[in-house]
């Protein structure tokens, strides 16, 4: 007799519940694609339609939610375009803002010899006052 059948507790192995979808998106992403489906249930599909782009530009989800949602979509087959070339350029912006106001305050900022940097793993410019 098996205990559905006798009314009996289940056992402890019986009651413990599944494991955790490996390829289940987190709470707080999950959220917010949701509010902007207007539906709580979408596919990597539906997210890969939207594009890396828009995805940037979802309330309620910041760089780490991003790659989390990217590495999401990628674990069920399809791959989401990142387009780090904005990443560098605004990198590249804020360096040579950096430099300027080093330089306005007097600063001279020269750019380190490559074989230097590789040597060292230094960064790539010197600050001299």
């Amino acid at each position: 007799m098996s205990p559905q059948e006798t009314n009996l507790p289940l056992s402890r192995e019986e009651t413990i519940q599944p494991r955790r979808n490996v390829h289940a998106l987190p709470t707080l992403q999950r959220n917010a694609l949701a509010k902007f489906f207007n539906r709580p249930d979408f596919s990597p599909a539906d997210v890969l339609t939207l594009g890396y782009p828009r995805l940037q530009k979802l309330n309620g989800i910041g760089p780490k939610g991003i790659d989390i949602i990217v590495s999401w979509v990628r674990s069920h087959g399809f791959e989401l375009k990142i387009e780090d070339d904005e990443k560098l350029k605004r990198q590249a912006q804020r360096v040579e803002r950096a430099i300027r106001f080093l330089e306005k305050s007097g600063y001279e900022v020269r750019r380190r010899k490559r074989s230097d940097v590789a040597a060292r793993r230094a960064r790539p410019y010197v600050v001299n006052e």
